[in-house]
């Protein structure tokens, strides 16, 4: 039986306001299996991006633990999370965080990049196509519309084949049918 791809467990975040405390997260706890689709909901402010950039990496949890494809976040440096996320987490940012000098392709292979890879030529067209962004391949993120951006962003997080996808509002500018 294959390890879960997430395992979160008493996760607890706040944030400090002036001189009061906002908490934010009261220790969740879950886990998903590889090929688990599930999907947070709430009002604005309840935690969501907060829960998803605390799973990702990207902020540290006060207390309680994380662990993607086997690996623990507790203790990790923020490199090591940096590294943990580049290989095992693909991010689905709510405003696409394209590099605005970057074509559409070269967007789409810059994990690659980053990991100090060349890009897989392969999986970026491949991605492209299953988007329906081939066309735009060679474009600049200047040069398309906020839903374009988006999946060019979907794209992006999905070239590596990462053990985990996080999506924050991942389909919130294309229409219904891409989205699906």
């Amino acid at each position: 039986m294959a390890p879960p791809a997430l395992v979160v467990q008493d996760l607890q975040k706040g944030y400090a306001l002036g001189e009061s405390r906002v908490d934010v997260l009261h220790g969740v706890s879950f886990s998903l299996a590889a090929g688990e689709l599930v999907a947070v909901m709430g009002p604005s402010g309840v935690g969501k991006s907060t829960l998803l950039a605390c799973i990702a990496g990207i902020e540290p949890a006060e207390r309680g633990t994380i662990t993607v494809a086997g690996q623990s976040l507790v203790g990790l440096s923020d490199d090591a999370r940096a590294v943990l996320r580049r290989r095992h987490i693909g991010v689905v940012y709510q405003f696409f965080n394209l590099i605005g000098n970057l074509t559409v392709r070269e967007n789409v292979g810059i994990p690659y990049l980053i990991d100090g890879q060349y890009p897989d030529e392969g999986a970026v067209s491949a991605l492209l196509d299953r988007v329906g962004m081939t066309r735009r391949a060679g474009h600049l993120p200047s040069e398309l519309s906020g839903g374009e951006m988006q999946l060019v962003s979907i794209a992006r997080a999905l070239v590596r084949r990462p053990a985990l996808v996080l999506a924050d509002e991942p389909t919130g500018n294309v229409n219904v049918e891409t989205g699906r």
